[in-house]
């Protein structure tokens, strides 16, 4: 098949009347040249460079170009795109294109297409190698065939298909057809491949830079969904133009479009689930602009051509780095700028090991699909410059000075950061350590990620029994390292982070097991490395880069500890002088500062003067210890910290607990009743006791005023409940962690007081001491044995009358224990209507009597649920006054 190339100035006028560009670019007219005068080339240029124009001009030229594509939505949109511009252009209706393929409705479509009627006929690989279809374009003249998304007949390849391995067929059948193949995703391997596959003789290969420098590059980690979805839909609203949100899978693209449509923006989804009409509508919506955003699952990949696309937002990412390569480069293909972004969980790659993702692969393919995806994972955590990275992985040298582009979030933060910024390394051998050792504990049988989270807080062991023992051998020491850190190297996010930068490090393998669970055919385990055992046992400096995530999380970390400490002197406290932990965002003073605000702000008069009130005790407690102070001659911090002031005004303990607060010296005792004198005053106190006996009815026939003194009698040492609850179901709290019930439980079997637990309780901070003695009887009802005298020793019990009275309006109300109670129905039968009354119309009498009323419902309550039935008897005086 002879063929002659054309001069310039010829192809210059053509393009100027067909396409309207002045100009070529790049080496656009070298391949132009090439392909016209017979050759064979390769055209191996990034996603917006002009490779569509390197065999559309030859089709206007007089030739019929067949263009092999391997997606009909990519087909039909260059068919349409072609015909509305360049074939509107044209006098002869030949300068027309189509396209053939299941998708084709118009029966005269094939045959007109093979008597020379298009210049650009589009087919997908099956139809071209199909029985019949290659031998009848044996008689076509001017034949010349290209074949796009070159990169699908590799195995190398990351997008590897079948029916593109048949496409050497095409060389075999017409041996003179001058071959094009273009793709902007193949790496240096792939690129060779393809040549060998489609066997190119002494072709013109073509290269061009696959650097992108209007794209700027960003990479951030997932929270949560809420707040992952509320910052995607802020930053949409915050920018013009068109938009694409790549989601993992389809239920992902349906949940956060319809998130997004709620914020009140225009937005279609795309995914392989919908039907042809319905994809076919919101891709044409979102190509006219009538619709700003898409989400769309990796289907939507190729078949986009759009300039204007400013956004790119991978919420997951993609399998490959060719992938993502290949979907950033939708955005900015007008030369303006655009953002893309990579919001990913390192979990997400490990996903990709499943069968789902790699069935019918072969054993190479899986190797180089797989090695893809851990090179991407490594590109979302790199501690370099982003573009730089995708450059070299593409066997590109930087052409930008030092290897910085300028533009990626890695080097702006790189840029305006300090000597310890992103980039630098630094010692983390005490933040590591822990990690090191928990994973230490688990060598014999390696854990994944959310168990290794788990042993670090604590918040279970590991349910394999082998290594219970070494993981609650290792459970100290682990709590004790983590103390020791700052709070924003304890965080979770932070944590993920060194576990990656230890894996890339060498630190930790990472190996992927297979998984008994149904749903899930794998995941992901740790182990030590012998460099990490090395340096869990030397204690010599752990050198990491500090990636990009753990500096913006110790910013921000940074920057709430400034807002707090400004919080905390706003309240009278100094802050200087606190201790860190004092600090902490979920610290005791800081969760009580903002209670009372929360009061003051809430404008009800009931809250306000009960911030005014802990506020006076709070002040009468710092007072009483800087006269203490002075008395014994110690600094007042020695005496009592501003912190533990700040519990004590809350909990409101006695002696007892003032000493577990701290409060050691003499005189400690005068504190505790400066304390109880902030409790209801002797008036309300005396209306109460009126209310209470004006209320005492005739039960059974005893007279009330004997009944008042016939008190309740608990047996002695730990009483187990006749029968666990029937309602008693165990709720683990979040990652399995123990409930708050169940650690004031185990801290009050080892001997701590009610008002040592209240004053310190495992969510960190304070709480009522009630509420202690609530949570004790909830592990009664769960079956768990209790010594009642201890937890009731401080604590008024129900009289029997009180008690009688109880068990008449749970009759009258009918209350089922078998079920929650609604202590407020049995209360009501009790005291009357008053209950229901508003808030603001009870007296301080009225609430304080309904608050002692309610902590003897909740101990009636308990006993009841579990069928205990407690004993009465006189106290002496009463027998006396009797007789």
């Amino acid at each position: 098949m002879e063929m002659q190339g054309m001069a310039p100035d010829a192809l210059e006028t053509a393009l100027r009347e067909y396409f309207g560009h002045a100009a070529f670019r790049g080496q656009q007219m070298e391949v132009v040249q090439a392909i016209l005068a017979g050759r064979d080339v390769g055209v191996f240029w990034t996603t917006g460079a002009g490779k569509s124009l390197c065999y559309q001009l030859p089709a206007v030229l007089g030739h019929t170009v067949l263009v092999v594509s391997p997606l009909i939505s990519l087909m039909q949109d260059q068919v349409h795109r072609f015909n509305a511009t360049v074939g509107a252009q044209g006098s002869c209706s030949r300068l027309r294109a189509v396209f053939l393929g299941s998708a084709q409705f118009d029966p005269r479509a094939e045959a007109a297409a093979l008597a020379g009627e298009f210049c650009l006929v589009y087919v997908t690989p099956e139809k071209l190698t199909s029985s019949n279809f290659l031998s009848r374009l044996r008689s076509m003249p001017k034949l010349l065939a290209a074949i796009d998304e070159a990169h699908c007949i590799s195995e190398w390849g990351h997008d590897f298909r079948p029916a593109y391995r048949s496409l050497r067929a095409l060389r075999e059948e017409l041996p003179q057809l001058p071959l094009m193949a273009l793709t902007a995703t193949a790496s240096p391997r792939v690129q060779e491949d393809i040549v060998q596959q489609l066997k190119l003789r002494q072709a013109l290969l073509s290269r061009n830079s696959f650097d992108r420098p209007n794209l700027q590059i960003r990479c951030s980690r997932k929270t949560s969904r809420a707040a992952d979805y509320r910052r995607i839909a802020q930053d949409i609203a915050a920018m013009k133009g068109s938009t694409i949100v790549y989601a993992m899978t389809q239920s992902e693209t349906e949940a956060l479009a319809g998130f997004l449509q709620n914020n009140g923006l225009k937005v279609a989804a795309y995914h392989g689930s919908l039907s042809l009409g319905e994809r076919e509508e919101a891709h044409v919506s979102f190509l006219n602009g009538q619709i700003p955003v898409i989400v769309a699952t990796v289907a939507f990949g190729m078949g986009i051509d759009k300039p204007d696309v400013r956004r790119i937002i991978h919420y997951g990412p993609p399998k490959t780095v060719e992938e993502y390569f290949q979907q950033i480069g939708r955005a900015g293909r007008d030369g303006f700028e655009a953002v893309c972004e990579l919001i990913s969980a390192d979990s997400d790659f490990g996903s990709y090991s499943s069968e789902f993702y790699l069935k019918g692969l072969s054993e190479e393919q899986r190797k180089v699909v797989q090695g893809s995806t851990q090179r991407l994972r490594a590109f979302a955590s790199t501690n370099t410059c982003r573009r730089r990275w995708l450059l070299e992985y593409f066997g590109e040298e930087p052409a930008f000075p030092s290897g910085k582009c300028g533009t990626c979030d890695w080097c702006q933060a790189s840029d305006s950061s300090t000597a310890s910024g992103a980039g630098s390394s630094r010692d983390f051998r005490a933040a590591v350590a822990p990690i090191l050792r928990a994973v230490a504990a688990t060598q014999r049988f390696p854990q994944p990620i959310t168990q290794i989270l788990a042993i670090l807080t604590g918040s279970r062991k590991p349910g394999a029994m082998s290594i219970a023992a070494a993981v609650a051998a290792a459970q100290k020491e682990i709590q004790e390292m983590r103390q020791a850190l700052p709070q924003a190297m304890r965080k979770e996010a932070v944590v993920r982070e060194l576990i990656l930068s230890l894996c890339e490090a060498g630190y930790l393998e990472r190996s992927t097991v297979a998984s008994q669970a149904k749903f899930r055919s794998s995941f992901e385990v740790y182990s030590l490395t012998d460099s990490g055992q090395a340096a869990l046992k030397a204690k010599a400096p752990v050198m990491l880069p500090v990636s990009l995530a753990v500096q913006q999380l110790e910013e921000e970390e940074e920057r709430k500890l400034r807002a707090r400490r400004k919080e905390v002197a706003s309240f009278g406290l100094d802050a200087q002088n606190l201790p860190q932990e004092a600090l902490e965002d979920n610290s005791p003073v800081v969760w009580y500062i903002r209670k009372l605000q929360h009061w003051k702000d809430s404008g009800k008069a009931e809250l306000v003067r009960k911030a005014e009130q802990h506020e006076e005790l709070r002040h009468k407690i710092l007072k009483w210890r800087d006269e203490a102070a002075v008395r014994l001659r110690l600094a007042p911090a020695a005496v009592l910290s501003e912190h533990a002031a700040v519990a004590l005004a809350y909990v409101q303990p006695t002696l007892e607990g003032v000493r577990s607060a701290g409060v050691r010296i003499a005189g400690a005792e005068s504190l505790a009743a400066l304390i109880a004198e902030a409790k209801p005053t002797a008036e309300v106190q005396g209306e109460i006791k009126q209310v209470a006996a004006e209320g005492a009815q005739e039960v059974q026939g005893i007279p009330s005023p004997v009944r008042l003194r016939v008190r309740m009698q608990l047996p002695p040492g730990l009483v187990t409940p006749p029968t666990k609850w029937p309602g008693a179901i165990y709720k683990p709290g979040k990652g399995g962690a123990k409930p708050p019930w169940e650690h004031s439980y185990d801290r009050f079997c080892q001997g701590e007081s009610l008002e040592s637990i209240a004053l310190s309780p495992a969510a960190g901070r304070p709480i009522q001491t009630p509420t202690v003695r609530s949570h004790i009887l909830t592990a009664w009802t769960h079956g768990k044995p209790v010594d009642l005298n201890r937890l009731f020793q401080d604590t008024a019990l129900p009289l029997e009358t009180e008690w009688l009275q109880m068990e008449e309006a749970a009759a009258t109300v009918k209350a089922n224990f078998a079920a929650e109670v609604k202590l407020k129905e049995i209360l009501a039968a009790v005291l009357g209507d008053s209950v229901n009354r508003d808030a603001a119309l009870k007296s301080d009498a009225d609430k304080e009597l309904e608050r002692q009323w309610y902590e003897r419902l909740r101990v009636w309550e308990a006993f009841r649920k579990v069928g205990f039935s407690p004993t009465f008897s006189e106290e002496p005086d009463a027998k006396r006054q009797r007789l």
